[in-house]
């Protein structure tokens, strides 16, 4: 039997914080306002939920700040720490082997250690472990093949470095035709002759975003992804044109994916 402090060994206010933020944020959510380039570090939880109410913590899972690049690792209680970072908006993915991988935007406060707690959702389909560590490298084997199909617009690592990018948006900016909301720093297509009939036919502008497979579900300016983190990226302009295995609920005016890799390998 446990205490009101915890549930099999995951503290309660963690339970709570990681179940709120697995609600989605609303994709046109603004940033919190944060004093930029102070010390700062980034700590919390990593589970997964087993039954309707219990959380397992995920031993082993992969925390890194596509950022700085920095890299953590949690232990047997799911907890994990990330130090020599600056305060300010930072883009953390946590993945782990037989687990969807998790991307989130994430304010760190200066002079400060800020919380992130995370649920991980396993992985049902069957993973390919070849075709995993190709995806760091080059978006992988199937990443070839959509490219073969020549149904998106493709970038590959060879095409990033050949352009000196500095963030994906020097590399999405005018990549099948997406221009950059200087609000929100996310693309969009701003003349898409396809129409969504979830939307009532009217016409679309904003494309989803995968990163690693993942949608993401908050407001993803990117000029927030380094260069140097990616792999790959693929653009569709439709939902028509979007690839059965990249389909999300939120394609139904095209998709942008964005494949990472670990800077250096």
């Amino acid at each position: 039997m446990y205490g009101l402090h915890s549930i099999r060994g995951f503290p309660l206010h963690r339970y709570l914080l990681a179940a709120a933020l697995a609600a989605a944020t609303p994709a046109g959510a603004q940033r919190p306002r944060v004093v930029t380039g102070q010390p700062a570090a980034l700590a919390g939880y990593v589970a997964e939920r087993v039954g309707d109410s219990a959380l397992r913590p995920v031993k082993d899972a992969e925390v890194m700040d596509l950022i700085t690049h920095l890299v953590a690792i949690t232990d047997a209680m799911g907890a994990f720490r990330l130090e020599g970072v600056e305060s300010g908006w930072h883009l953390v993915t946590i993945r782990r082997l037989g687990y969807r991988p998790v991307t989130t935007g994430v304010a760190l406060a200066p002079n400060e250690t800020t919380d992130l707690d995370l649920l991980l959702a396993r992985e049902l389909r069957q993973l390919d472990t070849m075709r995993v560590l190709a995806r760091r490298t080059e978006g992988g084997t199937a990443f070839v093949r959509r490219m073969n199909t020549g149904m998106g617009s493709y970038i590959t690592r060879a095409e990033i470095e050949r352009r000196q990018a500095h963030s994906a948006e020097d590399v999405l900016l005018g990549m099948a035709g997406l221009q950059l909301d200087r609000v929100t720093g996310e693309m969009y297509f701003p003349r898409n002759e396809y129409r969504s009939a979830n939307n009532g036919g009217s016409t679309c502008s904003k494309p989803a975003l995968l990163l690693d497979g993942a949608p993401v579900r908050f407001a993803l300016g990117m000029r927030d992804i380094p260069a140097s983190s990616i792999a790959a990226i693929e653009v569709y302009k439709s939902a028509a044109t979007v690839p059965p295995e990249l389909r999300t609920e939120n394609a139904a005016c095209g998709l942008i994916a964005v494949w990472t890799r670990v800077p250096g390998q």
